[in-house]
């Protein structure tokens, strides 16, 4: 397995931490018996630095390697192709098995030492482990001033069995910043794919607004492993989870915790994916990070690479009063939905517009004063969407069947402040019946709206997915000759979720996932490599 090298930011400058793998031959045991045996295969190991973002005054980075009655090994990294300097490797290297002292060093164009970071690393034979080192800005050339500490991470190996949260295997935490920075880490295997890791990770004082981030480290770094994490609060209860085959990649949990926190350990769960059966060792990285205070901590992606990006979302939800248990519904799930989108790496913003009940915008052409739209809300973050939904958001109105969406999108398409530099915008009709449609009458007053399916195909194009929520049953949503609303959902490449009791839960429905998988299509060309 290739090293794991998790990092962090914090005041006045870059903070990484690095990390060293070493992968060790197993000593031959002489064959027949007969001579000498055959001294062990050297030992190899692997380096790889990872930066969150382009590294000031950096042009080389170089490791020597001393140790007692063992030659010096001096390696020098270059920078990774296409990744702006923010990624280095080296090896494999050949070395003899024993205890090194490390010392990393990078420098700048005129060999002025600018980083640094120092360790001890131990190799034995028949042995694969992850070392992981602090590599800091010791210049003002990249620093900007102000002093950080050098930190050391060694991974844990994980104890079976601790397939179970009651056996999970407990990681020392070490902190840093009087307790604004806790991390742990540990090594661990997949074996057989149906085998599951615990870790429990007794971060203190865990408070509102804080984060906490597990990444697993397998196919990153040369493992056969496609894992999967989930990460769990002291009380047992699932807070998020990431799969492989969901975001095409090795998993990466960024929770931030809600206005609730209790104390005690959190866990983290590790297993092979649920879709692709696959073994193989991993590193799990996992942190507890306060911003702000007097270290001016910045709590930052560790991935070493860009979240999945911007994401755009408008509820069209139906309003009348049929829906008052829905609406009831959206209200009480909107908060784990805005979770669960920021979990899995996407910058959200929602809006919302109303349908079908009373409101400030009338349709066009002008209906009956039922068919009004509203609320509307335009996009904003998740923790003010949720208070916006929690005191407008009422059943009432409607007087006929069908509704008035496709009037609600078109106005969502014209009057939403949609971020310049966002990919596509994602709507999620919520309804319990058909939508009207330009030629209908409504409400015996003629027609509320001038829209079509192919008037809103057209008016989208391809810029927005619109997911549904409605009846699974095709006669309560084509009822007195509504449009059926799964056809926005076909015709824009969207999802179709059944309405069922009309108490909806976004995050349980798969709507979040949905929505993270679309972004990283559109970042990768369309194309999910598994």
């Amino acid at each position: 397995m290739r090293p794991s090298f998790p990092k962090h930011l914090t005041r006045h400058g870059l903070v990484l931490i690095a990390g060293l793998a070493t992968a060790v031959g197993c000593a031959s045991d002489g064959g027949t018996g007969i001579g000498p045996a055959e001294p062990p295969p050297p030992a190899s190991v692997r380096f790889g630095v990872t930066f969150a973002s382009t590294p000031l005054a950096l042009a080389s980075i170089a490791v020597t390697l001393t140790s007692a009655g063992l030659p010096t090994v001096l390696v020098g990294l270059t920078p990774v192709p296409g990744t702006d300097s923010r990624q280095w490797t080296a090896g494999p290297v050949t070395i003899g098995a024993g205890t090194y002292a490390v010392d990393m060093q990078g420098t700048d164009a005129s060999d002025v030492v600018t980083y640094r970071g120092s360790g001890t690393l131990t190799i034995q034979n028949g042995e694969s482990r992850t070392f992981a080192f602090a590599l800091v800005c010791v210049s003002p050339a990249c620093q900007g001033g102000g002093t950080v500490a050098l930190f050391v991470l060694t991974p844990q190996l994980e104890v079976e069995p601790n397939d179970a949260s009651s056996a999970a295997t407990p990681l020392a935490v070490n902190s840093l910043f009087a307790g604004q920075l806790e991390m742990g880490a540990a090594n661990g295997t997949i074996t057989p794919s149906s085998d599951l890791d615990y870790f429990s990770l007794p971060f203190s004082a865990v408070a509102p607004g804080d984060t906490i981030v597990v990444q697993v480290y397998g196919t990153r770094f040369g493992s056969s492993l496609a894992a999967a994490a989930a990460l769990f609060d002291p009380f047992g209860v699932l807070l998020a989870e990431v799969d492989y085959a969901t975001v095409g990649g090795d998993p990466i949990i960024r929770f931030t915790v809600p206005s609730s926190a209790p104390a005690g350990s959190y866990q983290v769960g590790v297993r092979g994916s649920a879709v692709y059966s696959s073994t193989g060792p991993y590193t799990m990285w996992a942190y507890h990070c306060r911003s702000g205070g007097a270290n001016s901590v910045r709590c930052l992606d560790p991935s070493g690479t860009p979240a999945l990006g911007g994401v755009d979302i408008v509820f069209i939800q139906d309003m009348s009063l049929s829906m008052g248990s829905a609406i009831n519904g959206v209200k009480n799930s909107v908060l784990a939905f805005a979770e669960d989108l920021k979990a899995r790496g996407l910058n959200a913003r929602i809006g919302a517009v109303g349908y079908s009940g009373p409101g400030t915008i009338p349709s066009s052409p002008a209906g009956s004063p039922l068919e009004f739209l509203g609320p509307f809300q335009d996009l904003t973050t998740p923790d003010a969407f949720q208070a916006s939904v929690t005191s407008t958001w009422v059943a009432t109105g409607g007087g006929d069947i069908p509704e008035n969406g496709l009037e609600a999108i078109e106005y969502a398409h014209t009057h939403m402040s949609w971020r310049a530099g966002v990919g596509r915008r994602f709507y999620i009709d919520i309804t319990d019946t058909g939508h009207h449609v330009a030629g209908q009458d409504c409400d015996g007053v003629g027609p509320c709206t001038d829209e079509t399916l192919a008037s809103i195909t057209a008016l989208l194009a391809s810029s927005a997915i619109i997911h549904v929520v409605a009846p699974a049953n095709p006669a309560a949503r084509t009822v007195d000759g509504g449009l059926d609303p799964y056809l926005l959902a076909d015709a824009t490449g969207g999802k179709k979720f059944d309405l069922g009791s009309g108490n909806v839960d976004l995050a349980g429905l798969g709507i979040s996932p949905t929505i993270a998988l679309d972004v990283l299509r559109s970042l990768r060309g369309g194309v999910i490599t598994p």
